[in-house]
């Protein structure tokens, strides 16, 4: 799972900005057991908390720095195509890597491609940010669905981010106001607006976007939001090309089907599947099992309940 933490803020001393970055890896410390992270610089501060599951070696650990060093990286997620990416750097560019780990491919891919073209080839789900130390700017970047959640306030040019309300909620608390029509809206549509959160003063990174903030002698300016992804785009590329034939189509989504299945298989720690009687976990585990040597683990949940139990059809 993993989680990441940020402040930009020209208010505390370095000892301060530790500190405050410590106490919010430590409310996250359930999204990333293994190992904590911190990076400091003058107004900056970036933690992580590692789960640990490609690379299990210290070659893993984040914060990450580019081997330039233009680039700082905390990640939060996995990037299924980072095999054949990797591929393509040291073929393309001679890249060498120290380690084995999807973030690393990530952060050569931006050092090589730049951010928006990086952005066009991972395939996968992620929250991240990303300091430039030439540009001077930040970026905090969520995948194209929204799989992984990316919150952020910024509050008199200061910025506070994370994966989760928590550690932001923890370090301002005073300075936050509950939003009343997003807490109606949730009651009625049991989530929240995709920008929104259940305060006023707290945001989320909009899928498949990116937020670009200008640190101003490290204050927050010039933030603006751009779209690197929009499934609009899909949706008129299929209509405008789209598929007559049945049976290719078939064939098309079982190749497809087994690539990402096998794409996500990739672990350096024992991997299961949660398994319910319906089609999609069905479907997902036995083109697991398709891929694997080994038996699948799969998990399931039952209820006394014959309404809503489908232990027996998972058993199947």
């Amino acid at each position: 799972m993993c989680g990441i933490n940020g402040i930009i803020s020209n208010s505390f001393s370095q000892a301060e900005l530790k500190q405050k970055i410590s106490l919010m890896n430590n409310s996250i410390i359930h999204r990333g057991p293994d190992s904590e992270g911190v990076f400091t610089n003058e107004g900056v501060a970036l933690g992580f908390r590692r789960l640990s599951i490609i690379d299990l070696s210290s070659n893993g650990d984040q914060p990450m720095i580019s081997s330039s060093g233009r680039y700082v990286i905390i990640f939060n997620g996995e990037i299924y195509n980072f095999p054949s990416l990797k591929k393509d750097l040291v073929k393309d560019f001679s890249v060498s890597f120290r380690g084995s780990s999807d973030t690393e491919v990530l952060l050569s891919l931006i050092e090589n491609y730049g951010l928006k073209k990086a952005l066009e080839k991972v395939q996968g789900m992620f929250g991240f940010a990303l300091l430039d130390n030439i540009d001077n700017t930040l970026h905090l970047c969520r995948d194209r669905l929204g799989e992984k959640p990316l919150y952020y306030s910024i509050i008199n040019s200061e910025l506070f981010f994370s994966s989760e309300l928590k550690p932001i909620t923890n370090l301002l608390k005073s300075k936050l106001t509950l939003d009343i029509d997003n807490i109606n809206f949730f009651i009625n549509k049991s989530y929240f607006p995709e920008d929104s959160s259940v305060f006023n003063q707290v945001k989320k990174v909009i899928p498949g976007t990116v937020i670009s903030l200008n640190l101003n002698g490290n204050k927050v300016s010039n933030l603006s939001t751009w779209p690197y992804w929009d499934f609009k785009d899909i949706v008129k590329e299929s209509i405008n090309n789209p598929v007559v034939n049945y049976e290719e189509a078939l064939s098309s989504l079982d190749d497809m089907l087994d690539v990402k299945v096998k794409e996500r298989m990739i672990s350096d720690v024992p991997l299961g599947a949660f398994l319910s009687g319906g089609y999609d976990s069905s479907l997902i585990v036995s083109l697991m099992q398709k891929n694997s040597l080994k038996k699948i683990k799969t998990f399931s949940i039952g209820f006394h309940s014959a309404l809503h139990n489908e232990a027996e059809e998972a058993k199947k």
